[in-house]
């Protein structure tokens, strides 16, 4: 289930903000993401090839009425797709990254990243946002 608001695309539990004075350009604009992330970086990494992709980059190039819809749910399909297994736990690489970017204060609060269960992905892969 995709959600458009302004330039931002709400990809289920994805976030994707088009940034850019113009977004035809590939060096005025981007692809960020919102916030505190919880992405994996299979995830970061996925969301920029993404927004790199051919299609993604016409449809913005269009500039018709209703792209981003248009973008938002080729890529939440696209994402339901590719990320329809079990997430692996976090390696200990990755959790060594993220608790590197927190304080010294949240890291007592900061915990590994188990392995998906299917509960957790039905639930992520049906996720709305708020």
């Amino acid at each position: 289930m995709s959600w458009l608001w302004g330039r931002v695309l709400i990809l289920g539990p994805l976030v994707l903000i088009l940034s850019g004075a113009d977004l035809t350009s590939h060096r005025r604009s981007r692809a960020s993401l919102m916030g505190a992330s919880n992405f994996t970086p299979a995830e970061v990494t996925w969301l920029q090839e993404q927004y790199a992709t051919q299609e993604v980059r016409e449809l913005l190039k269009a500039e018709a009425r209703g792209c981003l819809k248009a973008i938002a749910t080729l890529l939440t399909t696209r994402y339901t797709a590719d990320f329809r297994d079990c997430l692996p736990a976090e390696t200990d690489a990755e959790f060594a990254k993220r608790r590197a970017n927190k304080t010294l204060a949240e890291w007592d609060e900061l915990v590994q990243k188990h392995a998906e269960t299917t509960d957790a992905r039905a639930e992520r892969l049906r996720k709305q946002p708020r």
